[in-house]
């Protein structure tokens, strides 16, 4: 019992000292007069090029009856136009012509 309670005040004592820890500098850059995140900058274009790596990779060799990486794809693709597909007929005629270049910003 003894060993429950110390192992228990231990981790709750880690985990106090863990909410006081500082992240570090952070990197600003000033493009065109605006002033940006730089990790966040990096980290959406590492996630971007991961994203188009593994989608280029797995729609390669694009068959009829899709199966493995290319059924995610589209299972992902379907899911979002049937999301925002109702809504972009409602809001406009033209929305179901522009779902094709909208629906890409979903993914980023």
């Amino acid at each position: 019992m003894n060993i429950l309670s110390y192992s228990i005040n231990t981790l709750n004592k880690g985990l106090y000292d863990m909410s006081g820890v500082e992240v570090g500098q952070h990197f600003y850059w000033q493009i065109g007069g605006f002033q940006i995140h730089g990790q966040v900058l990096i980290t959406s274009w590492v996630v971007i090029t991961i994203l188009l790596s593994s989608a280029a990779i797995s729609v390669r060799n694009p068959q009829t009856i899709p199966t493995g990486g290319q059924n995610f794809f589209e299972y992902v693709l379907e899911f979002i136009r049937d999301v925002s597909n109702p809504n972009w007929r409602r809001i406009s005629p033209l929305g179901s012509l522009y779902w094709n270049y909208v629906s890409i910003y979903f993914c980023f």
